[in-house]
């Protein structure tokens, strides 16, 4: 505590004997520069303090800078670290959602499929003149379309998703 008293002691002296020298300059063209002078020389005087506190190791003031320009980089280095872990679990629980859902999917149409009656199994029914070449055929022709619609509906609902889980990751970055 006396050491901030001494302080403040020093600044004020210094600012009594600095107005005296501003109050009695030799021209009024110089009154501005005298200000600035005075105003910085305060400054120093305030600062010097806090600054041995920081540096009471005695070290220089680059290799304080240079310790905590490291600490900065080591933190902005975790952070990334932080952020490419939270991104590898998004993509992973998305993943697993999108992987579910087309399960859900496969399921529902396997289950319309053994529903839809006597025939070829695709909704069409069995002509008596079909050969077992054509059955085939019409069979294959219908789980590639089949299989195409579910590639789409696939892209779309994994394009909706990530819309989802962008919106929701904006959301929470902005409420932290």
């Amino acid at each position: 505590m006396t050491a901030f008293l001494k302080v403040i002691l020093q600044v004020g002296i210094f600012m009594v004997c600095a107005q005296t020298i501003v109050h009695f300059k030799p021209n009024g063209s110089y009154e501005k520069y005298l200000k600035i002078l005075v105003s910085l020389m305060i400054l120093i005087q305030i600062f010097r303090p806090i600054l041995s506190l920081v540096g009471r190791s005695g070290e220089s003031l680059e290799e304080r800078i240079g310790f905590f320009q490291g600490q900065m980089w080591d933190g902005m280095e975790q952070a990334g670290d932080i952020a490419e872990r939270a991104d590898q679990i998004l993509n992973q629980m998305s993943l697993e959602e999108i992987r579910e859902r087309l399960e859900t999917e496969r399921r529902t149409s396997a289950g319309e499929d053994t529903d839809s009656g006597p025939g070829d199994g695709t909704g069409n029914q069995k002509k008596a003149g079909d050969s077992p070449g054509e059955e085939i055929g019409a069979r294959k022709m219908d789980e590639e379309s089949r299989d195409e619609e579910s590639l789409r509906q696939s892209t779309v609902q994994i394009e909706k998703i990530q819309v989802e889980l962008g919106t929701e990751a904006e959301k929470r970055a902005e409420t932290e």
